[in-house]
């Protein structure tokens, strides 16, 4: 069999066959039936016989049906090469609830994260333009929900299915998955409606989920899993990503404690909305943080007793802040703009008798009245 496996089009037509000889069909997996699943061994005997190829070359073609993300094992999160002994699913037909989920056209290539996050960013772009308030703070969700712009938008969603992230900087990744991230949030409000409860709060960040190169991730996985290099998130007792994870090959390699400022979960209290560029994203991060510090959202000081009020965020994830209260006002005071409250900050921090106490979170959401 002469087959290039840089090909899509050739992959998804040797599924199509392995469909027609009934190789993927259902498998019993403890109690759970996957409907389009088959062996690693299944799928050895059918390519020896029916494509007339030796070992070497069928383990060649289910790597590259891994490598392009057409499959992915079952149950076995640290599997990154092709196992006669795995059950393998289509990530197509992955009866997951990622807001991406279906096919990804046949002419569409495995394409890079810069690649991808620039289409993406014309698309948001788009939207952000129309349905997005001057300030970055309120959008139009019942607008943004009627317009073709939105459904052009959930269509190239499914790209990121078979986007290949391994090879990205740490820029790229950060610039990416931030730009995700907040995509995913507005998606997310818009079909399913914003949480409005801390229980729903919970069930919103842990089940809100798209398909990022084979691989589902919630929006606390990219959070605390990639952006935050694998630490724990609010509420979470275990690491996002296990040693044999997968996922955990796209985590930063230490994490960012200038995502904070913007990411935005859908909350009033949460930073604006803004695009970020892998090319300036240190520089776009730092006028995030420094626009968010200089609004009241983010910092007040009270000279007179000598309190420092800071947003919730930096209760939260105090850790990627600082070891103590000192370094944690000195990381405010380092990337506050000059001006009075800078001053009347650092005249506080002078005294060495300073009280942090921190602002109460507005989670109504961010909509457009």
């Amino acid at each position: 069999m002469t087959m290039d496996l840089t090909s899509k089009s050739e992959l998804f037509q040797l599924i199509e066959e392995l469909k027609q000889d009934n190789v993927i069909k259902p498998h019993r997996y403890f109690l759970k039936v996957l409907k389009s699943s088959f062996t690693g061994e299944e799928f050895l005997d059918w390519a020896k016989q029916k494509k007339n190829i030796d070992d070497k070359k069928a383990l060649d073609i289910g790597e590259g049906l891994l490598k392009h993300q057409v499959i992915k094992p079952h149950k076995a999160q640290g599997a990154t090469t092709f196992n006669p002994t795995l059950l393998y699913i289509l990530v197509e037909d992955d009866e997951s609830d990622a807001l991406n989920a279906g096919n990804v056209s046949e002419d569409v290539q495995t394409t890079t994260a810069n690649q991808v996050s620039e289409q993406m960013r014309k698309s948001i772009l788009k939207l952000y333009g129309r349905f997005l308030s001057e300030d970055g703070r309120s959008v139009d969700y019942e607008g943004m929900k009627k317009s073709e712009d939105f459904k052009a938008y959930v269509n190239l969603t499914k790209v990121l299915k078979i986007v290949d992230i391994q090879t990205s900087s740490r820029e790229e990744k950060l610039a990416f998955f931030i730009n995700v991230y907040n995509a995913l949030v507005i998606h997310a409000n818009i079909v399913r409606g914003p949480p409005n409860n801390m229980w729903k709060r919970y069930k919103f960040f842990n089940n809100t989920k798209y398909i990022i190169s084979g691989k589902t991730f919630s929006l606390q996985d990219i959070e605390n899993g990639v952006l935050r290099a694998n630490r724990k998130g609010v509420g979470q007792f275990l690491l996002p990503f296990g040693k044999d994870d997968p996922r955990l090959t796209m985590a930063l390699d230490r994490h960012e404690p200038l995502i904070h400022f913007a990411l935005v979960c859908g909350a009033k209290s949460c930073p604006p909305i803004k695009m970020y560029t892998a090319q300036n994203i240190y520089k776009e991060l730092q006028m995030a943080v420094r626009a968010f510090l200089d609004g009241d959202d983010g910092c007040e000081v009270d000279v007179k007793s000598h309190t420092i009020h800071l947003s919730s965020i930096f209760k939260w994830y105090r850790e990627d802040f600082g070891k103590n209260k000192e370094e944690l006002v000195e990381f405010v005071a380092s990337h506050m703009a000059e001006g009075q409250k800078l001053k009347d900050l650092k005249a506080v921090m002078e005294t060495k008798n300073f009280k942090i106490s921190f602002l109460k979170y507005d989670w109504s959401l961010n909509s457009k009245a």
